[in-house]
C-alpha cells in the first residue's frame, strides 16, 4: 500500500465519519504497518495538508427529491436534514425536470407545472433556513439519456420561458446559457438499462460532471475523467442521492471560501476553485 493511497483511506473516513484529523494523526503512530514502512515525519506532513482540507466548506451539487423527482423517496426537508446531519455546508437540489424522471403531472398549465417542480427546492430552503443549511436551486434537463445540470435559472426563469421544451437539446443547451447559466453534463458514461444512448456535446457544456458518488462501476467515474481531459473542460463532482438510506452518497465538492448561489458554485468550478470529494463506490447488492 503506498502512503498516498494510505492517506485516501483515511480522508475517505474522514469524510465518512466527520472525526477530526488529530485523531487520525494519533492512530498512525500506532500502526505496526505504517510504522514499519514509513518514516513518522512523512506521514504526518501529508496529514497536515488534509487537515487544512478538513476546514473547507462541504457542499452538494447533485440531489433529488420526492417533491420533484419520480425515483426519490425521501422528502427535501429530509434531505436537507440528512444533509445537515452530514456536516454539509449547503446543497443544490436538482430534480429531474419534465423531460426526465419527473413526478409532476405534465397535464397541468405550464405556470402551474413549474411552481409544482419547484417546491423541492422550496421545501429545501425553508428547512436550511431553520437548521443552517445553505439550499440553492438547480435543474437536471434531460433528454431520456442524457443529463445536463443547470445552475443560474430560477422559478421566474422558467415560468417566463415555456416554449423550451419544444427546443433539441443543444438548442437548449445554447439558449440557457447565453441567458448566464452554467451547465455540467452529468454522468456522462453511466450504463443503465433506461439509458437508450447518451449524447456528447462538449462545445455546448461549460464542464463535466466527473466523479458521480452513485456509481458502483468506478470505470464510468474514469471515463467521464477522460472526456473532459480531452476537451480541456472544467470538471466536478456530486453524489446524484435520491433518498436519506440506501441512495445516500457523501460525493460532491469542497470549496475554501462559502457560496452565495448555485452560479457562484459553477463559476468556481470554471475557475478551478473546488476540490471534488470521492468517497468510496457503494457496494453493489
Amino acid at each position: 500500500m503506498s502512503i498516498h493511497k494510505f492517506l485516501n483511506v483515511i480522508t475517505n473516513c474522514r469524510n465518512r465519519l466527520h472525526i477530526g484529523y488529530n485523531y487520525y494523526i494519533s492512530l498512525i503512530f500506532l500502526d505496526k504497518y505504517t510504522k514499519q514502512v514509513y518514516n513518522i515525519s512523512t506521514v504526518y506532513i501529508h496529514c497536515n495538508v488534509i487537515f487544512q482540507r478538513y476546514d473547507m466548506y462541504r457542499y452538494e451539487t447533485h440531489l433529488h427529491t420526492s417533491e420533484g423527482s419520480a425515483c426519490s423517496n425521501s422528502t427535501a426537508s429530509e434531505m436537507a436534514r440528512k444533509y445537515k446531519d452530514e456536516g454539509y455546508t449547503g446543497i443544490i437540489v436538482t430534480d429531474h425536470f419534465f423531460n426526465g424522471n419527473t413526478c409532476i403531472d405534465l397535464s397541468l398549465p405550464w405556470e402551474k407545472k413549474v411552481h409544482e417542480y419547484c417546491k423541492g427546492y422550496e421545501h429545501a430552503r425553508e428547512t436550511g433556513a431553520k437548521i443552517g443549511l445553505d439550499v440553492f436551486f438547480g435543474v437536471e434537463y434531460g433528454n431520456g439519456a442524457s443529463d445536463f445540470l443547470v445552475y443560474g435559472i430560477d422559478e421566474k426563469w422558467l415560468t417566463e420561458n415555456n416554449d423550451i421544451m419544444e427546443m433539441e437539446p443543444t438548442v437548449f443547451l445554447e439558449y440557457v446559457r447565453s441567458c448566464g447559466a452554467k451547465v455540467f453534463q452529468a454522468h456522462p458514461f453511466r450504463e443503465a438499462p433506461y439509458i437508450r444512448g447518451t449524447i456528447h456535446c462538449p462545445l455546448f457544456v461549460d464542464g463535466i460532471e466527473i466523479y458521480n458518488a452513485s456509481h458502483r462501476d468506478p470505470r464510468f467515474n474514469e471515463r467521464a475523467k477522460i472526456y473532459a481531459e480531452w476537451y480541456g473542460l472544467p470538471v466536478t463532482g456530486g453524489s446524484d442521492s435520491h433518498n436519506t438510506t440506501d441512495r445516500f452518497y457523501p460525493g460532491g465538492v469542497l470549496s475554501p471560501r462559502k457560496f452565495t448561489s448555485a452560479l457562484d458554485y459553477a463559476e468556481a468550478v470554471i475557475a478551478g476553485g473546488i476540490e471534488i470529494l470521492t468517497p468510496p463506490p457503494p457496494s453493489a447488492k
